[in-house]
């Protein structure tokens, strides 16, 4: 891993930006646990709306720390199964339990329907996992990308901004941190939009629709309130940002942004960037960066 430092539009400090290389075939991280998984497991009910998760975890090792998984897809779209063969099972195969969590999609459901789902599955996650009959450590976290990087940001960050039992820490993938931000953010002097985003036009303003701004009677102070950014504290559980620093649709100011934030307020955090990658990159989900956030997840011995 070759680590080398240059300045991120939107912050006034250096920080850490990650090239990733081939991985040796001899490390340890290339020798997974095999894995099983348990599909279509209730954890709440919201009328026509049942929330489900799916369950990968480690066969042969624990007990395991669990992790809660949220999925992006700007909060309108995007599924559980979602990066499962690229992201969430090679995690679960480094020794964790991954539950993929389903929440409500804004099209049917606005903020803060998705924190209060989040908040839901941490606390009745752990349990129906354990009734599985699969080992659990004790220890949970949170991890999400994009827009499932800011419902696992504000999870973590509302329940230690209120004292309420919460993450042992947090991962965000390439997260929306300003929501005053998301379309007028600067973005790197290199940036390429993602395949899945028009290379012309207007940046897509997802927020609109999860804080049903049309009819906000104070829209910024709806986007402020949702923010990972406003809700900075030093009570805040270790948190890992990870972006692409040519990211065209969020861009990498928003990490610089929550990072300048949360050291700010005296938070433990960090951020890695990995160089060329933009928004969803395949360079995001190598070898080094999931050992990386597995590491980050796992804590230090003795951690819960």
């Amino acid at each position: 891993m070759s680590v080398s430092e240059r300045p991120i539009p939107g912050g006034r400090s250096r920080v850490d930006i990650v090239g990733v290389p081939d991985v040796d075939g001899d490390r340890k991280d290339a020798m997974p646990h095999t894995t099983a998984t348990v599909r279509d497991v209730a954890y709440a009910d919201r009328g026509a709306t049942p929330l489900q998760f799916d369950l990968h975890y480690a066969t042969d090792a624990g007990p395991l720390p669990l992790v809660l998984y949220f999925h992006g897809g700007g909060w309108a779209r995007g599924a559980r199964t979602d990066a499962e063969q690229a992201r969430i099972i090679p995690m679960a195969a480094a020794g964790f339990a991954v539950a993929s969590v389903s929440y409500r999609l804004s099209g049917t459901d606005v903020w803060p329907a998705q924190l209060e789902d989040a908040r839901t599955a941490f606390d009745a996650v752990p349990e129906i996992v354990a009734g599985l009959g699969v080992p659990l450590s004790g220890r949970t976290t949170v991890w999400g990308s994009s827009a499932g990087g800011h419902i696992a940001l504000m999870l973590a960050l509302t329940a230690a901004e209120r004292g309420l039992p919460g993450p042992a820490a947090a991962v965000a993938l390439f997260p929306p941190a300003d929501l005053t931000r998301v379309t007028t953010a600067p973005l790197p002097e290199t940036t390429r939009r993602p395949p899945f985003v028009p290379a012309d036009g207007p940046l897509p303003a997802f927020e609109r629709a999860l804080l049903a701004l049309d009819r906000a009677a104070d829209p910024e102070s709806a986007q402020r309130e949702a923010s990972p950014v406003s809700h900075a504290t030093a009570a805040a559980p270790p948190i890992l940002l990870l972006h692409g620093d040519e990211d065209g649709l969020i861009s990498p100011w928003h990490t610089a942004r929550l990072l300048r934030a949360l050291r700010e307020a005296g938070a433990p955090a960090t951020a890695l960037y990995v160089a060329g990658a933009t928004h969803e990159d395949p360079a995001c989900d190598t070898a080094v960066i999931r050992a990386a956030v597995a590491a980050h997840l796992r804590g230090e011995p003795g951690d819960r």
